[in-house]
């Protein structure tokens, strides 16, 4: 079964990825949380490139198809 996360919560374990002090650590965050690491690099890789909006419900793959192209 998948596991759904709110919005606020991927941007909590993204922005704590994020920090500094944090680089390399996904594997202890992801402890922390109960996740995965490779979700935690994930959702920080989206958080760095997009924002919080990167992370909003339907946009957690940076590779998602435009309304334009699913048209075609």
């Amino acid at each position: 079964m998948r596991t759904r996360y709110t919005k606020e919560f991927r941007i909590k374990v993204a922005k704590e990825a994020s920090r500094p002090e944090n680089e390399g650590l996904e594997h202890i965050i992801a402890q922390k949380y109960g996740i995965k690491p490779g979700t935690v690099s994930k959702w920080t890789r989206l958080f760095q490139q997009y924002g919080e909006d990167g992370l909003s419900k339907g946009k957690l793959t940076g590779d998602r198809k435009t309304d334009r192209e699913r048209q075609l």
